[in-house]
C-alpha cells in the first residue's frame, strides 16, 4: 500500500511557482518550443512540464492544460503569447501587492479546483477575452496548472 505525504503549501507559493512555470515555458523558451506547447494545449492535451523537489525530497508532478472553447474568435500563437505575457505581468502585480484580495480565489464545492481572481483581459479585434490562471490538487502528488478562457457574456462584474 502506497503512503502519501501532506503538504501544505500556501497560495502564493502555488501562484508563484505557476508563474515562473508558464514564464519559463512561455516566454523563456524558445519559439519552437513555446509554439509546440501552445499545439499540444490547443488540441486539448495536457503537458507534463516538471517535478518540482519538495523540502523533504518528495516530489511533485506539475501539468499544465488550457481550456480554450470560450475564446472569442480564432486563437493563434501570436494572440496566445501575447495574453499569457499579460496574465504573466498581472500574476506578478499581485504577487507584490499587499491588498487584502491578494489571493483572491473561487473554489469548487470539493476544493480541489481553485481559480485565481486575476484576470488577463484582452481585445481581439472587436471581442474581449478573458484569460484566468487555475489549478487542480484532485490528485496526489500532481497539480494541474490550466490556462482558462472565460466567456465575457458569462462574468459578473
Amino acid at each position: 500500500m502506497s503512503q502519501f505525504v501532506q503538504h501544505s503549501l500556501s497560495p502564493e507559493r502555488l501562484l508563484s511557482v505557476g508563474n515562473n512555470i508558464l514564464y519559463k515555458a512561455f516566454l523563456e523558451a524558445t519559439r519552437i518550443d513555446s509554439k509546440r506547447l501552445y499545439g499540444g494545449l490547443l488540441e486539448g492535451g495536457t503537458a507534463s512540464l516538471v517535478t518540482m523537489r519538495l523540502d523533504d525530497e518528495t516530489e511533485v508532478k506539475i501539468n499544465l492544460r488550457m481550456y480554450a472553447e470560450d475564446y472569442q474568435g480564432k486563437l493563434n500563437y501570436g494572440s496566445f503569447k501575447k495574453h499569457v505575457s499579460l496574465l504573466i505581468a498581472r500574476i506578478n502585480e499581485r504577487l507584490q501587492s499587499n491588498g487584502p484580495d491578494r489571493m483572491n480565489m473561487r473554489s469548487d464545492a470539493r476544493g480541489a479546483n481553485h481559480l485565481f481572481n486575476i484576470p488577463a483581459m484582452m481585445k481581439d479585434g472587436d471581442k474581449v477575452n478573458i484569460l484566468m490562471f487555475g489549478m487542480s490538487t484532485q490528485t496526489p502528488g500532481k497539480i494541474l496548472f490550466t490556462l482558462n478562457y472565460l466567456d465575457p457574456s458569462k462574468q459578473s462584474a
